[in-house]
């Protein structure tokens, strides 16, 4: 019996080292980051229920933030993720260092749920061959040409919505942003 005891205080331990030096990842590489708690890291609200995870992130994205950091880490259980907020770094993460990057933690399940299989959540080989079909469609001209017309679409949107304000008549929301797809 007390040999059991003690080869679980022994694992107990070490799982709590394991986790305190993981923990220290973004320290040892002098990068901002915001506290974690064994066993959560940085997300023990989403967890618990008490917060939505997506909320989570975007409190701890404030924060940082709101202190003036341009890129931070954070701990999703004992792994550590690297979020930018400056756009520089993510237009070169999205970019140039692609290759350093590709591998992200993100849910998707392109079988049961395809439009969770996005460039944002893809890993590896899928994420590279969608990135090298979606790159020729998104350049500099040919964005500058659609802003002109979702811009043109969306003023014609609200104007139709401050209608039915003004009126205070209802609004089939899915129909009127079908047109506001399907004019552009």
């Amino acid at each position: 019996m007390l040999l059991i005891v003690e080869g679980l205080l022994v694992t107990i331990l070490l799982v709590v080292a394991y986790y305190k030096y993981s923990f220290r990842y973004w320290k040892r590489r002098n990068v901002p980051y915001v506290t974690p708690t064994i066993p959560w890291g940085n997300y023990p609200n989403a967890i618990k229920r008490k917060i939505h995870y997506g909320q989570q992130i975007v409190n701890i994205y404030h924060q940082m933030k709101k202190q003036g950091h341009r890129y931070f880490g954070i701990y999703q259980f004992f792994q550590p993720c690297f979020v930018p907020i400056d756009p520089k770094y993510l237009r070169l993460i999205m970019s140039k260092d692609f290759h350093c990057f590709y591998k992200r933690n993100f849910y998707y399940n392109a079988k049961d749920d395809p439009i969770s299989a996005h460039l944002v959540s893809l890993n590896g080989d899928k994420w590279k061959k969608l990135r090298s079909k979606m790159t020729p469609t998104f350049t500099t001209g040919k964005i500058k040409m659609l802003f002109k017309i979702y811009l043109e679409c969306g003023k014609i949107l609200g104007n139709i919505l401050e209608e039915h304000c003004q009126k205070g008549t209802p609004v089939n929301i899915k129909e009127m942003f079908s047109s506001f797809k399907g004019g552009v």
